[in-house]
């Protein structure tokens, strides 16, 4: 499904940057913790340009050694850090880290919302427009490889399918969806899933 994905569309679409903890939507398929750890995701959309003409979604998967979910497709992300000024610092701060992309090139224009994980934390998920210019260089400590995706399928709703997960807090239908011969599923699929209904909303907000 094609819809004009851009800077305007998104800041129409998505919870504003300085939204307050109480307005932004809180997804949980696991036992909330009474102090969850904060951490944050950027989701990297990349603008068109002179050899690619569509708007292109960015993902990377885990490196296999990781202790933690290895192999999984996930958004570039991670913990909240003391140096950190915010979590949008903390989402752009990783995405650097892992992909390469200098934060000169990234225009975060909204927030999805926040997922609590099983593993303890409070993910916020952040989406920025990459403007071209920028250059992809994996950390191969932590991404086995980046993955970039057509948004007009990465994003539309009637791609997903539906499986039914047993997790702590109880049995759930979750979203997921293939990627270029990549399933991409758990928390990053959540997140991928609420993304495109909000885009896709007749009616934005």
């Amino acid at each position: 499904m094609n819809y004009p994905i851009g800077p305007d569309y998104l800041l129409q679409r998505l919870l504003p940057l300085d939204s307050q903890a109480n307005d932004i939507p809180l997804w949980s398929h696991t036992l909330s913790v009474a102090h969850p750890r904060q951490a944050a995701v950027l989701i990297p959309l990349l603008a068109p340009d002179t050899q690619q003409a569509t708007v292109r979604l960015l993902l990377t998967r885990r490196a296999e050694h990781l202790s933690s979910h290895p192999g999984e497709m996930s958004f570039p992300g991670g913990a909240f850090e003391p140096n950190d000024s915010g979590l949008l610092a903390t989402a752009i701060r990783e995405t650097t880290e892992e992909t390469g992309i200098c934060p000169e090139y990234i225009e975060p224009v909204g927030i999805v919302g926040e997922l609590d994980t099983i593993s303890g934390y409070r993910l916020r998920a952040y989406v920025g427009w990459v403007r071209p210019g920028y250059r992809l260089a994996a950390d191969r400590r932590e991404v086995a490889e980046l993955v970039l995706a057509d948004s007009n399928h990465a994003m539309d709703t009637t791609n997903f399918d539906w499986q039914v997960r047993t997790t702590s807090a109880g049995t759930f239908k979750l979203p997921e969806i293939n990627v270029n011969g990549h399933r991409v599923w758990g928390v990053t699929g959540v997140i991928l899933w609420r993304l495109a209904e909000r885009l896709m909303k007749p009616s934005g907000r």
